[in-house]
């Protein structure tokens, strides 16, 4: 009996160690560091935008590239972080239901199994329609999507005539100035990211089918994605063509002076 009470309490002691190994505290620590370094990333990203924005006009063809390189790396990196922050969630999960002694022994092979699968994941577009890659792609010109399709735009900013037609929401019928487009949806459905918002939260069960003629696509708030991107192309084309509408005007005056 003397051996078998010794034998619990070394079983007692042997799973307590592996809670404390284990514990809420320390993985809460590491999600708190891994977010830290992808804050310092953020900061490292937007330094990057915002020299380059500086110094457009003075970069050669192979800096464009290496910067864009940088940028892809630095979309890579955040990835992997918040991959690692979500595994480091799912290990706290089961540690909470008791499988610290079990858990403990598979911990490595989970973690490599887990963080291999959420890379298996990933899809080109991830990268491609990152913020910051449309960011640097927007300032540098080219190499950029703006959809969840793999065409590009033919060319670096939109073409003017297109913009009222092409980029009009399918909820205000005006031009948008705040674009968000849904995840879910195959096509081009872009829309005014107010209006798509309050038409979610009326829908029942806060779903809707997307508002765009033609789309059948289900869609909900989590779906939604803005690009930051498009906003400022089109920003820049309608920004054109008051410009071109003023030159006209300002040429019909004349005429009729004359």
């Amino acid at each position: 009996m003397e051996g078998q009470a010794n034998a619990m309490d070394e079983g007692g002691v042997q799973m307590n160690a592996a809670e404390r190994r284990l514990a809420p505290k320390p993985i809460k620590n590491m999600q708190s560091t891994l977010t830290s370094i992808m804050d310092n990333i953020k900061k490292a990203a937007s330094h990057t935008i915002e020299c380059v924005s500086e110094q457009q006009d003075l970069l050669t063809e192979p800096q464009k590239t290496e910067i864009r390189n940088a940028m892809q790396e630095y979309v890579e990196l955040e990835r992997e972080l918040k991959d690692n922050v979500t595994m480091l969630g799912e290990i706290q999960s089961r540690i909470a239901q008791g499988e610290a002694e079990t858990f403990e022994p598979k911990l490595p092979i989970f973690a490599e199994q887990r963080l291999g699968e959420m890379k298996q994941g990933w899809q080109s577009s991830d990268i491609r329609e990152h913020d910051w890659t449309l960011e640097v792609n927007d300032i540098l010109g080219g190499g950029g999507a703006v959809n969840n399709n793999d065409e590009e735009d033919s060319d670096d900013d939109i073409a003017i005539d297109s913009v009222h037609e092409t980029f009009k929401c399918p909820i205000t019928a005006a031009v948008i100035n705040h674009p968000v487009r849904s995840k879910t949806c195959p096509g081009r459905c872009y829309y005014e990211k107010a209006a798509i918002q309050s038409a979610i939260k009326k829908a029942q069960g806060k779903v809707m089918t997307c508002p765009k003629a033609g789309c059948t696509t289900k869609i909900q708030l989590s779906d939604l994605v803005e690009d930051k991107g498009l906003e400022r192309k089109i920003a820049r084309a309608m920004k054109q063509r008051q410009k071109d509408n003023t030159m006209q005007q300002d040429d019909d005056f004349t005429e009729v002076a004359e």
